[in-house]
């Protein structure tokens, strides 16, 4: 089972950027509630990764900083580490 974590939000607008969308477009062709698309506080991790995947893409490429919200201490060390030897 996945751990969606709530706290992490993500904004709508890279995902409408690049499907060259509108929100009332989007809405309409997937079938989306627009006032998800409106909310200010922006969307949850699960529904960021329902939607785009849906659209074609992984959620990384809307959202560069998902990977690194996904990354729990152990593996930032790692990868710092990992970093400091070039690689």
């Amino acid at each position: 089972m996945t751990h969606w974590d709530r706290h992490h939000r993500y904004p709508v607008q890279p995902l409408l950027d690049k499907l060259r969308m509108s929100p009332t477009q989007f809405a309409k062709q997937y079938k989306a509630d627009y006032r998800t698309l409106k909310r200010p506080s922006g969307i949850i991790e699960e529904t960021a990764d329902r939607w785009a995947v849906m659209c074609g893409y992984h959620p990384a490429e809307i959202w560069p900083e998902w990977v690194d919200n996904g990354m729990d201490d152990t593996a930032h060390r790692f990868v710092d580490l990992w970093a400091e030897t070039d690689g």
